[in-house]
């Protein structure tokens, strides 16, 4: 077998890696700086799946139970000395993702109880807000636009060698 490496392909790398950074940093700009039932109700007006919204507002409420959880036996296990030494810190964190396992079957059977007890019929209710679109924010967002545009126009044809 031979690898090779010519500059098509290594120009096709830099613009996949150059993509998926951007990308990221969209994605992190976007979800650190809007509230996240924002994003829900956005996603919701674009008529995405319900199914798909509940399971994401869900998963996003249970990550942050989940990690103070996680973070509550780690720090017990400190204490405890469970990560003094290679062997006892592997063993220790079988033992915190074993508990946490555990601990995430029981929040969701705790889950599926009482949704069942409040009679729920497969769909949450999403409270938004209705305010007015400022022109601020929609001049913002068109210079944003128009930018993006101007930097995809102006660089698409660029080659790395």
């Amino acid at each position: 077998h031979r690898l090779g490496v010519n500059t098509g392909g290594l120009n096709m790398a830099f613009v996949v890696f150059a993509r998926t950074i951007s990308g990221m940093s969209c994605l992190f700009f976007l979800s650190l700086s809007t509230p996240m039932i924002e994003l829900f109700s956005v996603l919701k007006a674009t008529r995405f799946p319900d199914s798909f919204i509940e399971i994401a507002m869900m998963m996003y409420r249970y990550i942050f139970v989940f990690m103070e959880v996680a973070m509550g036996i780690k720090y017990a296990q400190t204490v405890r000395l469970g990560y003094k030494d290679f062997r006892t810190s592997f063993r220790s964190m079988g033992m915190l993702g074993t508990s946490l396992f555990i601990r995430a079957w029981e929040q969701g059977e705790k889950l599926y109880v009482s949704m069942n007890s409040r009679c729920y019929d497969g769909r949450l209710i999403l409270l938004e807000e209705d305010r007015p679109i400022k022109r601020s924010e929609v001049a913002l967002t068109s210079v944003y636009f128009i930018l993006v545009l101007v930097v995809f126009y102006s660089t698409r044809n660029i080659l790395l060698i």
